[in-house]
């Protein structure tokens, strides 16, 4: 009998583990996605913010009336833009007297810099 005793004392502690762990893994797993959504929420908004504060320059240095996101790389404003969910930032015609910037990412979220 207690054979038996510690072979079910044991079988419940490895069951144990192997919950604990499973409940872990999910915790970790849902940390890391929420990591990576507030990284690629906060590259889009500092990638917004760069075209914004690069437009404004260009505004107050030149008569320009607007400015493409390319031509702004072209002249030297910034270098690149990194990519975090397959949004386009070619495709962004800054305005000058412009409230807000937005781009869309591969999957249709709106991400926008500026006055709501």
């Amino acid at each position: 009998m207690k054979k038996l005793e510690k072979q079910r004392i044991l079988l419940y502690a490895i069951v144990c583990f192997v919950a604990l762990f499973f409940f872990i893994s999910i915790s970790v797993d849902e940390g890391i996605q929420n990591y990576e959504e507030r990284t690629k929420e906060a590259g889009i908004q500092n990638n917004l913010r760069t075209i914004a504060s690069s437009a404004d320059q260009h505004f107050l240095t030149t008569e320009s009336e607007k400015i493409e996101v390319n031509e702004m790389i072209t002249l030297g404003y910034f270098d690149s833009l990194e990519n975090f969910d397959g949004e386009d930032y070619s495709t962004i015609l800054v305005e000058k007297g412009f409230e807000r910037i937005s781009v869309s990412t591969r999957d249709g979220t709106i991400y926008t810099y500026g006055a709501n």
